[in-house]
């Protein structure tokens, strides 16, 4: 058996939003079959909590 690896957590960051933006489309399609919502021209769902969350503090 081995010895798991210690975890580290970091705070997401602007360098971190290519894969953030694909993680937030994927989560707004799954919970679109709750809310309704559906994504624009692009395929894109609304992002202003993801781009919230990124640029301010806390």
């Amino acid at each position: 058996m081995t010895t798991p690896q210690p975890l580290t957590v970091t705070t997401a960051d602007e360098r971190d939003r290519p894969e953030l933006e694909q993680l937030w489309t994927m989560f707004r399609h799954e919970m679109s079959a709750f809310t309704g919502a559906l994504p624009d021209g692009r395929g894109r769902y609304r992002q202003e909590r993801l781009d919230a969350g990124l640029s301010e503090p806390g």
